[in-house]
Formats: structure tokens, sequence, C-alpha cells
């Protein structure tokens, strides 16, 4: 007589959960991965530059993807970004 071995499945295990540095790290590497272009134009110096609107949209999706959420706040002279881990 032959014995069967039942099947049994395999339960995956939850990912550790990450701090906020972790997670900046993933958004930062994921964030240098892309390609973004520069549409800035100094004619009289003839060199391009990144603007806001060339990387911000790219950083805030990064951050979401890593379940951060940045804060951008405004002063006449100075743009402030607070990231929170909403996890």
């Amino acid at each position: 007589m032959t014995t069967k071995k039942k099947a049994t499945k395999k339960i995956p295990t939850p990912p550790e959960p990450q701090n906020i540095y972790a997670k900046l790290l993933a958004a930062r590497r994921e964030f240098h991965s892309l390609d973004i272009k520069k549409t800035g134009h100094n004619r009289f110096q003839n060199y391009r530059y990144f603007e806001m609107g060339d990387f911000l949209p790219q950083a805030m999706d990064c951050l979401a993807n890593n379940d951060l959420i940045p804060i951008v706040t405004f002063t006449f002279e100075m743009a402030t970004m607070t990231v929170f881990d909403v996890t």
C-alpha cells in the first residue's frame, strides 16, 4: 500500500514593514531611473535646465508608489516639501 502526501498550500508571508528611510530610498531609486527631459532654456548662456514642472509630477508618483505623501508649501522665497509615511 502506498501513502500519498497531501499537497500543502504555501501561504505567502507579508513583506516586512519598511521604515520611512527605506521607502525614501526606494522612491529615489525609482525617480533616478526615469528619463526626465530639461525643458528650460537659457538662450543667453545657451544651456538647458530643469523646471519644476519637468520633475515634480514624476517625483510625486514615485513617493505615492512607496506609500509616502509629500506636502508642499510655498513662501515668497522658498518651496518646502515635507514627506510623511502613510502606513
